[in-house]
């Protein structure tokens, strides 16, 4: 996953460098000279994207991690495998009387940073997003047996993950440019520097509107609801 980051890091950095220089481009906020300069920082982030994507297929190929793809394989494909049995055959097992516990647990780990988001650091909101990916995949995995308010409930907390991948996303941005040592694209690296502090600024300015569809009442009766039909 390290290495999967790395290129994925290097990969989105470069979809949104292009982006930019033809939205800017298009809209005149960028001189025609501005645009070549930021095209030859584009330039220089392919060769750093085929040695990430390099990386990741050089280690894809190694006999261990085929070999853990044909464990993986056995293990999704044998029923029962790695099943727990609870010595006590009146503990709780079955999926309607376990998810609600842990949806639950999900939801009360997101809202413990409401204290906390004013004037937040951006590691504390990537702590966030990262709590709220496991509140996400959760909701969505236990989808199928809930209440059809779950639908709702799911896509309020995408549109806030969504928010806050493209807060994470700057943050990696502005520390990948700051890692440039190329002396010749240092004009290049000031114009993107300054179009992401500006977004970035923008984004955390945001942020309030959209947790404070998170926190109310009417998300987590769509919860609720969601984990009464199970």
């Amino acid at each position: 996953m390290r290495r999967l980051g790395r290129s994925r890091d290097n990969a989105v950095f470069l979809t949104k460098l292009n982006q930019y220089i033809e939205e800017a481009t298009a809209s005149a906020k960028l001189t025609p000279q501005e645009s070549v300069t930021l095209r030859k920082l584009s330039t220089y982030w392919e060769a750093n994207k085929a040695a990430a994507d390099g990386e990741v297929r050089r280690f894809l190929s190694k006999g261990k991690y085929q070999a853990f793809l044909l464990e993986f394989e056995s293990f999704t494909k044998t029923r029962g495998m790695g099943a727990q049995v609870a010595d006590d055959p009146l503990a709780p097992t079955k999926v309607n009387l376990l998810a609600p516990i842990l949806i639950s647990e999900k939801v009360a780990a997101v809202r413990a940073f409401d204290a906390y988001l004013d004037d937040a650091p951006l590691d504390l909101l990537h702590a966030l997003r990262i709590k709220l990916k496991e509140l996400r995949y959760s909701l969505e995995f236990f989808q199928p047996v809930m209440g059809p308010s779950a639908a709702e409930a799911i896509e309020t907390v995408k549109k806030l993950l969504i928010h806050l991948g493209d807060i994470n996303d700057a943050r990696i941005h502005l520390k990948m440019m700051a890692s440039v040592k190329d002396e010749d694209l240092n004009t290049a690296v000031v114009l993107y520097q300054q179009a992401k502090e500006k977004e970035l600024y923008g984004l955390t300015k945001d942020l309030p509107l959209l947790w404070i569809e998170l926190e109310n009442p009417e998300w987590r009766n769509q919860v609720a609801l969601a984990l009464a039909a199970m």
